[in-house]
């Protein structure tokens, strides 16, 4: 799967790139990378409580054709209500995700855990509450009971095994992006003695920009590898330009890092960051 930073470096480039084109402020910017974040978040959770309303629902319909209308409408009503709370703690995991997302801080991400594991202990609660009331059909609602809390356990573990990834790639992007536009001046006045024939207006925007990115780790970031940097930087000239943007970037990062400190330091990237589970960036690109 990729790893967080380089799904951090794909958003941070999404920002500058909009400041830089579309004039946008880097707050307006920043907003947007952190829409896209939390759409990675609630993608997830959303597919879980979708799935299993379906599931309710074509069960619901399945068993209570040869019923009695009483005891169909009441067994179906029940359906909707078991629904409901799949929906109440999906809303409670994204509302939580979109408020850790934007505080980019391990501070509270103990007390959003709680939150989502009282979320998802309320709804037990009253799921067994509404089946404790009925004394018809006890299995069908005992069923419904089940679908419904399998769900929420789901929601539950998705928002835990979700959270770190959001929370590194949210901070990454953050230092990233008010970095480089921080830094512009000087790290453009470097990119373009390094760029023979190809002031910075001249190059594409893309490439730029990822130079850009790339050339703030190199130079402000001396934990992160250089290799790591410059093999992210050509893979997304690759995958947003072209082939050949991919060897400019080299060559120009290549040559930055010969003359910087830490040049030995180039290696492959190793152990970056923790593995961004599922989290998938969504193809949103438009210059």
């Amino acid at each position: 799967m990729p790893r967080t930073r380089r799904l951090a470096r794909e958003l941070a480039l999404r920002a500058i790139f909009q400041v830089d084109v579309g004039k946008q402020p880097l707050s307006d910017a920043m907003e947007g990378a952190m829409d896209l974040l939390r759409t990675m978040i609630h993608e997830p959770i959303l597919q879980i409580a979708r799935r299993s309303q379906a599931e309710i629902r074509q069960v619901s319909r399945d068993k209570t054709e040869d019923l009695s209308p009483q005891s169909g409408r009441t067994l179906r009503s029940f359906a909707t209500n078991a629904g409901s709370e799949v929906s109440r703690v999906a809303d409670k995991a994204m509302e939580e995700a979109n408020r850790i997302i934007a505080s980019t801080t391990l501070v509270d991400s103990g007390r959003s855990l709680l939150n989502i594991a009282n979320a998802r202990i309320s709804a037990q609660q009253s799921l067994n509450r509404i089946k404790q009331r009925e004394t018809l059909h006890p299995e069908l609602l005992a069923e419904f009971v089940d679908m419904a809390l399998k769900a929420v356990g789901q929601i539950e573990a998705a928002y835990i095994r979700h959270l770190p990834a959001a929370l590194e790639i949210s901070q990454f992007v953050s230092e990233l992006a008010k970095g480089t536009t921080q830094r512009l001046v000087e790290i453009d006045e470097k990119l373009s003695l390094l760029a023979s024939g190809w002031t910075i207006e001249r190059q594409a925007a893309v490439d730029r920009n990822i130079m850009r990115l790339a050339a703030y780790e190199i130079l402000y970031q001396p934990k992160i590898p250089i290799g790591a940097t410059i093999n992210e930087a050509v893979e997304l000239a690759k995958k947003y330009s072209t082939a050949e943007s991919g060897r400019f970037v080299n060559g120009v990062l290549g040559t930055l890092a010969t003359q910087n400190p830490k040049h030995n330091a180039i290696e492959p990237e190793i152990a970056e960051g923790s593995e961004a589970e599922e989290l998938q960036l969504p193809e949103v690109w438009e210059e």
